[in-house]
């Protein structure tokens, strides 16, 4: 798969939003003692200390998302995965936006859910659904081996490992959300930098051509020797 000039930025911008993005996740773990990750959502940590750079991480994802709708959108087949990816980014956004106003998956008491809550509610939702949605189109690309292949063992992993940490209930809800993100954020890493090399440099216009003082060199050579025979 040829990557193009105009794609190699979009690709080091992308991956690199990814990458910091989960670094700040690691850092707000460290941060927020006070959360327990297997009950609480990654959302609440915008309520922490660290909160404003939370959101910085769910912009700069949602940033990256963006552009591999860009990319993927060149590349045959990939029109409906970039729309995908391109609603993933809309609802990362909107997470971003507007935080929760839950705890551990429940509305404090007393606590009414405003315009804000369920917009940061409805965002959530809609990014995970379409990033299941570009994982599962990604599979059509068969000019992507690599993809394909890594695709394939998050869904035989991450399916059944999701479904047990389901039934095992909110005691669990924290990891299984946290399982998710970090499925989509390896599928879409492999989605930037496998499979790709760089597009091969058009050669020279007048390559293979012999340059006109040479031409003019031989035309006199040829002329002396006609002249002395």
């Amino acid at each position: 798969m040829t990557l193009s000039i105009r794609q190699r930025p979009l690709g080091v911008l992308a991956t690199t939003a990814v990458c910091i993005f989960l670094l700040i996740l690691v850092a707000e773990h460290l941060a927020n003692h006070g959360l327990d990750p297997a009950t609480h959502q990654v959302s609440e940590y915008v309520h922490g200390q660290l909160g404003w750079l939370m959101t910085c991480g769910f912009l700069l994802w949602a940033g990256s998302l963006l552009l591999a709708a860009v990319i993927v959108s060149d590349i045959p087949r990939g029109r409906a995965l970039a729309c995908a990816l391109l609603v993933a980014a809309a609802g990362m956004g909107v997470t971003a936006c507007f935080a929760t106003q839950t705890s551990a998956g429940q509305l404090p008491p007393g606590v009414t859910l405003t315009t804000a809550g369920r917009l940061h509610d409805i965002g959530s939702g809609l990014a995970t659904v379409a990033l299941l949605a570009a994982l599962l189109l990604s599979l059509r690309l068969r000019e992507r081996p690599t993809l394909r292949k890594v695709t394939l063992a998050l869904l035989a992993l991450g399916v059944p490992t999701t479904v047990l940490l389901f039934v095992l209930g909110s005691e669990a809800a924290g990891i299984r959300q946290r399982v998710l993100l970090l499925a989509a954020c390896i599928w879409q890493l492999t989605l930037l930098i496998s499979d790709y090399r760089p597009a091969p440099a058009a050669p020279p216009r007048d390559a293979g051509l012999p340059s006109a003082p040479a031409q003019g060199r031989r035309g006199s050579t040829r002329a002396r020797g006609g002249g002395g025979g």
